[in-house]
């Protein structure tokens, strides 16, 4: 089976793609350009209609499309169009209930019920956002595929150790009122990485060190070397559970996680195996879990070296091709001879 496959801007791996599996667009790159050309929505949108040129402009038309979320103007032309396409599988989607407004939402609605109508499957990370995504857009449960978040994180690459300090960092759906009162007056350093606009300074505790935007090395880098990474984030607000790459990160650099987040999480961590997940917007739950870890090296040991073998099995590159192969077959087999 020939793929033709718009790489993602999450797949964090450059390596070989699998065998069949050709490489028409690296949406990281082509935003990356857009955005020296056209600035916000309009950036945006002209990286989208080039991902959608190149794939419509395919010859000969491959067995099946795999696109990322750049894919998505792709798959709106299919369907308006309504003909017969090559099996479309779109990844990373990220759609949002931003507005609260009637018209606006019902026309968000049929926008992604129409972008829906044009893929075959639709990839999420958590297995509860299907429950989210189809009741929002009123789109079938069976369009929803869950493919885990992955990563090729090189953990001889990083200075891997049970530092003096707990890591947290994000931007999106974060609780950080949450976690200041859940930290304040821990003995031990809390290193935030966000950008100032994204925290309320005259609510952050003394022993919390704004480190502001940081490359996605150096993240990597404060997580390898964080005794605990703590995650606050607000779920219930968005379709999309937030903080997987992060959590993913620190599991797959044999870290101990402590979340407040144990719906989405469930499909990566089992609270109590693989990290601690309590409660949201319960900082006095996610102080004790945080203060129990710190407090107990055996039982913080053994759920990072849980979270890593989890990791290692079940989170890689190489698992996350071969999920998609397992859909890519199902798409084949269901369509009539």
């Amino acid at each position: 089976m020939t793929v033709a496959f718009s790489r993602p801007t999450t797949l964090l791996s450059n390596g070989t793609l699998p065998e069949g599996y050709r490489l028409v667009a690296d949406e990281a790159l082509v935003s990356a350009q857009s955005g020296q050309r056209y600035a916000g929505f309009i950036s945006e949108s002209m990286a989208r209609l080039n991902v959608a040129r190149r794939l419509l402009s395919l010859r000969p038309a491959p067995a099946a499309v795999v696109a990322g979320r750049y894919g998505e103007a792709y798959s709106l032309v299919r369907g308006l169009l309504g003909r017969r396409w090559p099996p479309l599988v779109l990844l990373d989607v990220e759609w949002h209930a931003r507005s609260r407004h009637t018209l606006r939402q019902a026309f968000s609605r049929a926008h992604h019920r129409r972008i829906a109508a044009g893929a075959c499957a639709i990839q999420v990370f958590c297995e509860a956002e299907i429950e989210r995504y189809a009741s929002f857009f009123g789109i079938a449960r069976e369009k929803f595929v869950w493919v885990p978040f992955c990563m090729d994180l090189d953990r001889s690459a990083f200075e891997v150790r049970d530092g003096d300090y707990i890591f947290t960092g994000g931007i999106l759906d974060r609780d950080y009122p949450t976690l200041f009162e859940a930290v304040r007056d821990l003995p031990i350093e809390v290193r935030l990485a966000a950008p100032p606009q994204a925290v309320d300074a005259r609510r952050m505790p003394p022993n919390v060190r704004l480190l502001g935007t940081v490359p996605r090395l150096e993240y990597f880098r404060q997580i390898a070397g964080a005794r605990v990474v703590a995650l606050s984030l607000t779920p219930d607000d968005s379709l999309r559970f937030p903080g997987v790459i992060t959590y993913c990160a620190a599991m797959h650099l044999g870290k101990c996680v402590v979340l407040n987040e144990p719906v989405g999480s469930r499909s990566y961590i089992q609270s109590g195996v693989h990290g601690l997940a309590v409660p949201i917007r319960d900082p006095g739950a996610l102080r004790a879990a945080l203060q129990s870890v710190l407090d107990d090296g055996v039982l913080r040991a053994r759920l990072a070296g849980a979270a890593l073998q989890r990791a290692r099995s079940s989170f890689t590159v190489r698992n996350y091709f071969e999920h998609l192969d397992r859909v890519l077959r199902s798409l084949r087999d269901s369509v009539p001879a």
